[in-house]
């Protein structure tokens, strides 16, 4: 899977340090820290509602229109968490790649000590389609209990099956890939084995 990255001077040098994606993905154990959203609509309100639990200090920056129905905005409020839309134009960071503050388009500063984001992603699934597997409407690969595409003889795991699938998940479907392919060979071999021993011997002379 590729995430998509703000387009924000300076994230570089956070990204992978204090910048997220998820805080279940990246092992995020940090309590009681200032923690920015920087997403709009849904995936803003879940992100911000999620991290709720893990400070009281947190704050959505939709950069532009929120996208908040009304039943979201009420949830946001519910929790004290604020919503900011003015654009985000760069981020400080000290010289260890952690996050300081955000500035904004219209010259204000937040101070933080993580972000987390969401723009997209967009799964590897290129050769798959070239092989002509079945894809799920998300653009997932369709695979069976062992991780066996429709495509016979082709497997798929991790986040380009599931892109839900957290790293234990996404490790452990790969392991079911690898022992369905070792039987599958080991089945083969021996079969194999029976076809060669049925082959008439050579006369020796």
């Amino acid at each position: 899977m590729l995430d998509e990255v703000p387009d924000i001077p300076s994230f570089a040098a956070v990204w992978g340090t204090t910048a997220h994606t998820c805080p279940y993905c990246d092992g995020f154990e940090h309590r009681d820290e200032r923690l920015a959203i920087l997403a709009a609509g849904a995936r803003g309100e879940h992100l911000a509602i999620l991290l709720r639990q893990w400070s009281d200090d947190v704050v959505l920056l939709s950069n532009g229109p929120h996208g908040l129905d009304a039943d979201q905005l009420a949830r946001m409020q519910a929790l004290g968490i604020p919503i900011i839309e003015t654009p985000v134009v760069a981020l400080d960071s000290d010289e260890g790649g952690r996050l300081r503050r955000l500035r904004l388009e219209d010259e204000e500063t937040l101070d933080r000590d993580a972000l987390f984001f969401y723009i997209g992603w967009q799964l590897r699934k290129d050769v798959a389609r070239r092989l002509g597997c079945q894809l799920h409407d998300d653009g997932s690969i369709a695979v069976d209990s062992s991780q066996a595409t429709t495509v016979d003889r082709v497997y798929a795991a991790g986040d380009c099956a599931d892109p839900r699938a957290l790293v234990p998940a996404a490790a452990g479907s790969g392991a079911t890939a690898a022992v369905a392919i070792n039987a599958r060979l080991s089945v083969e071999d021996a079969d194999h084995a029976v076809t060669s021993s049925r082959a008439p011997v050579p006369e020796v002379r």
